[in-house]
């Protein structure tokens, strides 16, 4: 299951007044999860501030790597950049979430915000760590092709050759003027290259 969030009309959203949300129907009654568009790079500081206020949320993360000066370094970064998930009862807490420091908006239709479904949430959760990141799931076979996607080694391409022990680390063979070269990676320093045949 993959979730995609777009401009069209169904998530514009406008602000709305006391009297509009107190009409809401759909959102009243036990706390619903949203999704909260943040301000540019601001979902830690939206996050902060959404749980000063005592409101819960849900910010999935995964790792992926930099490029730094001589090599890569693996870091953490938002699984839906400027986006992340709140839950709230909209009629008591509107204000305090829409006007949270680092937040843009609330996302939702004419009517107001649209909740999220309980069945969303839940599988996002299945797929995260006790620490909120979500362990991408890998399916390397020896002979894969693999392209390396980060480091001194960038778009070389090689062949898969084997898990090692230490969590994380795979074994490539680079095929360079003749020569084999073993190379040990981290797994998400490289993707599968697919074949068209």
């Amino acid at each position: 299951m993959f979730l995609a969030f777009s401009s069209s009309e169904s998530f514009q959203v406008r602000e709305f007044s006391r009297d509009m949300m107190d009409c809401l129907v759909d959102c009243s009654g036990p706390n619903h999860w949203y999704v909260i568009q943040t301000k540019p790079k601001n979902e830690r500081r939206a996050l902060f501030h959404l749980g000063r206020a005592g409101i819960e949320t849900l910010n999935p993360l995964m790792e992926t790597y930099a490029s730094r000066n001589r090599g890569s370094k693996k870091i953490l970064e938002p699984l839906f950049p400027g986006y992340v998930f709140a839950r709230f009862d909209v009629p008591n807490h509107y204000p305090i979430v829409r006007y949270a420091r680092g937040v843009r908006k609330i996302l939702g239709n004419r009517e107001g915000p649209v909740p999220v479904g309980p069945e969303i949430i839940d599988e996002i959760r299945k797929r995260i760590d006790d620490q909120g990141v979500a362990r991408k799931p890998y399916d390397f076979k020896p002979e894969d092709p693999v392209r390396i996607k980060a480091g001194p080694l960038k778009d070389l391409i090689g062949i898969f050759e084997r898990w090692l022990p230490k969590e994380g680390r795979i074994r490539i063979l680079l095929r360079m003027l003749g020569y084999e070269a073993g190379v040990e990676l981290e797994y998400l320093q490289v993707e599968k290259v697919w074949n068209h045949s």
